[in-house]
């Protein structure tokens, strides 16, 4: 649909979403990039692009045209990205973590079960004799 943004952003803002339609196929591209040079994964670009566009079309009412549509969207992007920056989980890089000490064979698994066998032939043998045997 030809036509300038802020005409595009009236209409849609009226419930065309013919006109919406317009400008996100005029914008996306170009969105796009700018999220996934913030994010760096193409597929949260896409994610906070298409948040954007819904945001957006919920907030045209509110669009005064003081700037341009671009640079309006432009700013929900931005704002959009920097939200699932803050979200995500602090990276460590794997260098930075210490190997893990190797396991005690004094404390493994096969020498605890012998010891508490060991043990418990040692209560049994116990058991077994008198009283003054075994003080």
């Amino acid at each position: 649909m030809p036509g300038d943004d802020g005409l595009l952003a009236v209409r849609a803002a009226e419930g065309d979403e013919d006109a919406f339609e317009a400008l996100v196929r005029r914008h996306a591209p170009g969105l796009l990039r700018l999220a996934a040079s913030m994010l760096g994964s193409p597929s949260e670009a896409e994610d906070a692009v298409q948040d954007a566009f819904v945001s957006a079309w919920r907030r045209l009412p509110e669009f005064r045209g003081q700037s341009a549509f671009g640079t309006w969207m432009h700013r929900i992007v931005v704002n959009r990205c920097l939200n699932m920056l803050r979200s995500r989980r602090p990276v460590t890089d794997l260098d930075s973590v210490p190997e893990p000490q190797a396991p005690d064979h004094a404390v493994s698994p096969a020498r605890a079960a012998e010891s508490h066998a060991a043990a418990v032939a040692l209560g049994r043998s116990l058991s077994e004799l008198s009283p003054e045997q075994r003080v």
